[in-house]
C-alpha cells in the first residue's frame, strides 16, 4: 500500500528517476487531481491500443469510449483511494480502475476500434 509503489512507466522513463528517489516530488507525481485525470486515462488507453494502427477516426472512437467509462473509472479509483487523507487519486488506483472497468473486454474494445477503422478507412477525409 506504499505510495512509492506506483506503476507509472511512462513518467519514470521520461524523468529518469525511480519512484522512491525523492519522496516529496514523488508524492506530487504519484497523485493526480481530477483535472489531470482524463489525460492520464487517455495515455493509459493509448498504451493498450499500441498494437493497432491508430487513425483519427479510431482516436475519436477511443475518446467516445473514454467519455462513457470515465465516471465509472473515477468512482472505482476513488473507492480504491478511500484511505488517503487528501482528495487526490493515486495513479496506481486509476490504472487498477481502468483494468477493473475494462476487465476481459479490453480486446473487444480494441477490435471494435479496428473494425470501425477498417470499415470506413477514407470516409473522414475532407
Amino acid at each position: 500500500m506504499s505510495k512509492n509503489h506506483v506503476q507509472q512507466e511512462s513518467a519514470d522513463s521520461e524523468s529518469g528517476e525511480s519512484p522512491s528517489s525523492q519522496s516529496n516530488s514523488n508524492e506530487s507525481r504519484n497523485v493526480i487531481d481530477r483535472n489531470s485525470l482524463v489525460d492520464h486515462i487517455r495515455k493509459s488507453l493509448m498504451q493498450r491500443f499500441n498494437d493497432f494502427s491508430i487513425t483519427e477516426e479510431a482516436i475519436v472512437l477511443m475518446n467516445t469510449i473514454l467519455e462513457h467509462v470515465l465516471e465509472k473509472i473515477l468512482t472505482e479509483a476513488e473507492s480504491l483511494t478511500q484511505n488517503m487523507r487528501s482528495k487526490t487519486i493515486e495513479l496506481s488506483s486509476i490504472d487498477a480502475a481502468i483494468e477493473e472497468v475494462f476487465g476481459g473486454k479490453q480486446l473487444m474494445f480494441l477490435n471494435q476500434i479496428r473494425e470501425k477503422t477498417v470499415e470506413k478507412p477514407n470516409e473522414g477525409e475532407k
